[in-house]
């Protein structure tokens, strides 16, 4: 029986423990603080998350889960523009879906024809409608209270699993990855440790080194909940002078949050713009050299942080343990989940990235940097081309609907800016 040692109580450690139990035979044991840290940036999910805690039994209610669509952007493009990025996929017919059929038949189409065209999830989006029936593929995500999700993942294992909430206090290494670990009354050895102890990232910086992007500026963000709530299936993020700022509803509350670079706006500054009042939190964006080495994996941010990107966190949490799973099954070296993560990180950040550098706005030294740097956006759109990634039913990976509904949320077709 393989042996598992998870570092970390929050929703990454939870849901990863949660799925390494349900798939594998093995023994598990959860080290974590009494008191975990919420991070409480974006809470909310992609279509991943049924594949991955489905059979938690009423984790949506214990999460207070609503429904989501997709996201709406707000001034993204320019002031006043706003466009919806949906979880429908293209439709599929001979062998063209339909970013090939935007690109060769259909160059000119809005943003609000191109959601119509596909299904009827903008029409549930205006109308505040919340339906799990009929769905597109790859269907819904929700937008969730994280820390609970992660204590309904830890409800659904009670007796399965050995619990000890004290501090890690030593880590002991060698040639072959972690040899222990230590804590106040125990020492734990394991087959694989499972590093979820977020920014400490307590056992993988002792086996690698974190990498910095360094071209992504952000590096501050506000969070806050907001007096009035919402109930609104889908996600908003509004782009400011200085930064962005999203706002997640879920059952009994909405929060919001604003993400800027501390370098070239205030704190108070960004709470006045915001009009979030709250402490400022730092982050860096990057990712480890080594997402798996010898024997320890890292999971949630102890891996990666792109930027506080609602849903971004979470689903790489999924998508990891899931990959890490399949590795273990088919009898595998665990460095093989470098490649599978790189290359999926290295897309997501590219991805988010031209939702920045797509915009037309120049009205602060934040929109100048972006919009300055030069888009290899033709290559990026057409290795998408290429890949024919389409979507499958609760998928997480990119594919052609994701980079089509970027492209005419941003007006890329059109005569004046095609590509």
């Amino acid at each position: 029986m393989v042996r598992f040692v998870v570092v970390g109580g929050g929703a990454a450690g939870w849901i990863t423990s949660h799925y390494l139990k349900r798939n594998l035979d093995c023994e598990l044991t959860v080290v974590h603080k009494k008191e975990n840290e919420i991070i409480g940036v974006g809470e909310s999910t992609t279509p991943t998350i049924l594949k991955v805690i489905e059979d938690v039994k009423s984790w949506q209610e214990d999460s207070k889960a609503l429904i989501k669509y997709g996201i709406k952007f707000n001034d993204w493009l320019r002031p006043n523009s706003e466009w919806y990025h949906l979880f429908e996929d293209a439709f599929i017919k001979d062998g063209v879906d339909s970013i090939e059929f935007l690109k060769n038949e259909h160059p000119k189409i809005d943003t609000t024809t191109f959601n119509y065209y596909h299904g009827d999830f903008l029409v549930r989006c205006k109308n505040n409608i919340m339906d799990t029936k009929n769905n597109s593929i790859p269907g819904y995500g929700f937008q969730v209270q994280a820390d609970k999700l992660g204590l309904a993942c830890k409800n659904e294992l009670e007796g399965e699993y050995r619990l000890i909430e004290e501090d890690v206090t030593t880590v002991l290494s060698d040639k072959n990855g972690i040899r222990s670990i230590g804590t106040e009354n125990h020492i734990l050895h394991a087959d694989y440790f499972i590093d979820c102890s977020g920014f400490e990232r307590i056992l993988i910086n002792r086996l690698s080194s974190f990498e910095p992007y360094e071209d992504m500026i952000a590096n501050s963000y506000i969070v806050g909940r907001l007096d009035k709530h919402k109930k609104r299936p889908y996600t908003v993020t509004t782009a400011l002078k200085n930064g962005w700022r999203w706002e997640i509803d879920t059952q009994d509350r909405t929060n919001a949050g604003y993400v800027y670079c501390d370098h070239l706006t205030s704190h108070e500054k960004a709470m006045e713009e915001s009009g979030i009042e709250g402490e400022k939190k730092s982050f860096v964006s990057g990712k480890m050299k080594d997402i798996a080495i010898k024997n320890c994996i890292s999971n949630g941010l102890a891996q990666s942080f792109i930027e506080p990107l609602e849903a971004t966190s979470l689903m790489m949490t999924c998508y990891t343990v899931e990959k890490f799973v399949e590795i273990i099954k088919r009898g595998k070296r665990i460095e093989t989940l470098n490649k599978i993560m790189d290359k999926f990180l290295k897309h997501t950040k590219e991805f988010v990235k031209y939702h920045y550098i797509l915009s037309e706005r120049k009205d602060s030294e934040w929109w100048e940097y972006w919009t300055e740097q030069k888009s290899d956006i033709q290559d990026f759109f057409e290795r998408s081309l290429k890949n024919k990634r389409y979507c499958k039913k609760n998928d997480t990976l990119l594919n052609h609907y994701n980079i089509a509904s970027m492209m005419v949320g941003y007006e890329c077709l059109t005569e004046r800016k095609r590509i």
